[in-house]
């Protein structure tokens, strides 16, 4: 300090920068000297003076965790929305530096301007999501609640950015504390619950659920959760008992029936018995039924199934019976054989539009139940007709029976569930083509 007295007195120059556009006062804050930096300040130094990397000297206290210096500054008045040149403000780097003490300092400032932006377009609250500093996101709600649903230019709001990264207690605040929209969407049309399904974070599933977030939302590729659910790969984070406790009671469940730890099964479970449909199919005709390739899996999600507490019973039964023809087209191998993997997975574990996946009669059911337009044109040629009575597809069971088999002549389909079959359900001989009554 004497030093420092000695050279101001001589008349040293404060704003004398280094090679890194630094001068006095940022040292004063790097050096953690706040008696030092108000002596500068009330000697004339500039408060707001910026490095060459746009930095004040208040970025640089509370980068380096110095609360006395931030305190300093705050004493003279400094501009606490100065943006970096990342266009980060002092508030973005405390976020994620999380000094409790520095963000309620900076958290009362009154000239805070929540609205700035930094250059990937987080505001402060989206980054107190993006980064779980919960302290941060409860002080920044409780002062401006408005901001809760305010979206980034992708669409993303606070609560995607707390669900996709697992934030639980983040989460939690936003919702509880600033009454966020559960089911907010961005420029995919992915809710929060879709986010937090896409990366297995059951914590926020079952939070996002119990505050009423739409179980059945799909996102811009007709996703729904449970597509994402048995997308996931099998080793997904591990449960926090406390926070999924229904989800985790499932892993336990499953386990005993041969399904060990595999918390992405689990996940499908839980959101089939919450009330997720196997039937809708995604804009590319995958329902979540056609991603599965075993019958042991397909049983498992029949009895959760079973347990459904959302929607209508006329869905369960839809559901128990697309399953029930799921797993005796399995076992029959009615389906086209090519299309079921014969390793010991599960689930199989990639996107559908990527390989081609297992076909289920489930595909061929619309979110209504009626068949859905099968996109494969029927081959027509001369045939001998058999069976005329008026017997109902053995697929769907909602139309008539009307494409005969050749060469063995059975008529057990109707015309949008016959371009599935590859094998007569009847007597099981290869099906060389198919003609429409």
């Amino acid at each position: 300090m004497d030093i420092v007295r000695l050279l101001l007195d001589h008349k040293a120059s404060l704003e004398i920068a280094d090679d890194d556009g630094d001068v006095a006062i940022h040292y004063s804050a790097f050096g953690n000297q706040p008696e030092i930096m108000e002596l500068l300040l009330r000697k004339g130094a500039s408060i707001n003076v910026i490095n060459k990397g746009r930095c004040s000297a208040l970025h640089v206290a509370v980068n380096k965790q110095h609360a006395a210096c931030v305190k300093v500054l705050l004493k003279y008045n400094c501009d606490v929305n100065v943006q970096d040149s990342y266009g980060d403000t002092a508030l973005h780097d405390a976020i994620g530096k999380e000094s409790i003490e520095i963000l309620e300092l900076l958290g009362n400032s009154p000239h805070l301007d929540l609205t700035l932006r930094n250059k990937r377009g987080f505001n402060v609250l989206h980054h107190a999501a993006l980064k779980g500093n919960n302290f941060a996101a409860e002080k920044l709600v409780l002062r401006s609640r408005q901001f809760v649903d305010m979206k980034k230019e992708d669409g993303f709001a606070a609560l995607h950015l707390a669900s996709l990264n697992g934030h639980r207690q983040v989460a939690e605040t936003l919702i509880t504390l600033g009454q966020a929209a559960v089911d907010i969407t961005n420029n995919k049309r992915q809710t929060p619950l879709l986010l937090a399904v896409s990366q297995g974070h059951c914590g926020v599933v079952e939070l996002l659920v119990d505050n009423g977030a739409d179980i059945r939302a799909n996102d811009e590729d007709g996703d729904t959760a449970l597509h994402l659910a048995l997308l996931k790969n099998s080793g997904s984070p591990q449960i926090h008992p406390d926070h999924a406790p229904n989800i985790n009671q499932i892993v336990s469940d499953i386990s005993r029936r041969g399904f060990e730890n595999n918390v992405a099964l689990a996940l499908a479970c839980y959101l089939v018995q919450k009330g997720c449909t196997v039937t809708v199919a995604n804009n590319r005709s995958k329902s979540p039924l056609d991603l599965i390739n075993d019958t042991n899996t397909i049983d498992l999600l029949q009895s959760y199934t079973a347990q459904a507490i959302g929607g209508s019973m006329a869905r369960v039964d839809m559901d128990l019976k697309a399953l029930d023809l799921a797993a005796e087209s399995i076992r029959s191998g009615s389906l086209d054989d090519a299309s079921h993997d014969s390793s010991n997975n599960l689930v199989m574990q990639c996107k559908p539009q990527s390989v081609s996946q297992p076909v289920s009669p489930s595909k061929l059911l619309s979110d209504t139940g009626r068949p859905t337009k099968s996109p494969e044109p029927l081959n027509d040629c001369n045939y001998e007709k058999a069976d005329e009575g008026n017997s109902d597809c053995s697929i769907c069971t909602e139309f008539p029976a009307s494409v005969t088999f050749q060469p063995c002549g059975h008529t057990v389909t109707c015309e949008d569930c016959a371009s599935r079959v590859k094998k007569c359900f009847q007597c099981h001989d290869v099906v060389l083509s198919k003609v429409t009554k």
